[in-house]
Parts: C-alpha cells; structure tokens; sequence
C-alpha cells in the first residue's frame, strides 16, 4: 500500500499526520502482519463454513 493523494494533501498540511500514516504502513506491509491477518480471515472462513455445514 502507498499514499493517496488525498493523505498526501492532509501529510502536506499536518506533517505529524505523515508520521502516523507512514507508520501504519510500515506495519500493513510488513510480510508477518499480512500473514497474520490473512490466517485470522482464513480461520473465520473456516469456521463460518463449519457452523454452515453443521446446520445442514
């Protein structure tokens, strides 16, 4: 993930905006933290569809 222009402008007139966001993207690309959210949908999918197939 980048920036946006619109969080470009607002990083522009709030530097300490800038700061924020470039740090939450350091943590959103980071390999391990999309490894973890990924397993966390993956374990919801699951679960989902076992509960669906338990009801039929």
């Amino acid at each position: 993930l980048t920036l946006d222009r619109f969080s470009s402008d607002l990083a522009t007139m709030y530097p300490f905006i800038y700061d924020i966001i470039e740090r939450a993207l350091v943590i959103i690309n980071h390999d391990q933290f999309q490894h973890h959210v990924l397993n966390e949908l993956c374990a919801q999918v699951v679960k989902s569809r076992t509960r669906d197939c338990n009801e039929l």
